[in-house]
């Protein structure tokens, strides 16, 4: 059974530990500095989910709100602001699991999450750099996010060795993705206990950021 709940600065430690444990291990990319991926500032304003199997984390993703395209931007370092997208947005950053939950289907839980999540406050878009070959690609494609090409970035926390995409979801379309996820990851789904009032709660708090 997995637990599926939010994270905050009493969990800085072990999230840091999980990111850079998975983050040393990504073949899509390599991180510039890896002492430079753990808690900070930006998640105490971010919703953080965290997957734990008997209370070790093995799967995470933190999700930020901006206000617009442009705000998303100037933080994600990849070219949002050619592709109209409105805001507030969700933006994904330090999506990772351990290599051994690879085939878990965790980060379909995760994405069951913040689509309720996002259902029940006013953001209008879902927003994540993703790299072609990556696991979730193909399952974020079937929920009905539009994989955008990116030609350019100025990604200067990473090294980036696979062609990257911008995965967008429009609200229109999130209670479809959400009974698409539930359907698709159901095994897993149901193999979790979710931290629901907590979740609620985080989502219902968490700012929109602008700078």
């Amino acid at each position: 059974m997995y637990q599926v709940d939010v994270a905050s600065s009493v969990d800085a430690a072990s999230v840091t530990e999980l990111r850079r444990a998975a983050l040393a291990q990504s073949r899509e990319f390599s991180v510039n500095d890896i002492d430079k991926v753990g808690w900070t500032e930006i998640d105490e304003s971010s919703v953080v989910l965290v997957v734990r199997e008997n209370d070790t984390l093995v799967s995470s993703m933190r999700m930020i709100t901006f206000s617009d395209e442009a705000a998303a931007e100037r933080f994600l370092e990849y070219p949002v602001t050619q592709h109209s997208i409105p805001g507030p947005m969700l933006t994904m950053s330090r999506a990772v699991t351990l290599p051994n939950y690879f085939s878990k289907g965790l980060m379909g839980a995760i994405r069951y999450v913040y689509l309720r999540g996002a259902l029940e406050t006013a953001i209008q878009s879902v927003v994540a750099i993703v790299y072609q070959g990556a696991p979730r690609v193909n399952s974020m494609r079937r929920a009905g996010f539009e994989m955008l090409e990116c030609r350019e970035h100025w990604d200067s926390e990473a090294t980036v060795s696979a062609a990257p995409l911008i995965g967008v979801l429009p609200k229109r379309l999130f209670a479809q993705a959400l009974a698409h996820s539930q359907f698709e990851f159901s095994q897993v789904i149901n193999d979790c206990a979710f931290n629901w009032d907590a979740i609620h709660k985080r989502f219902a708090q968490v700012p929109v950021l602008s700078r």
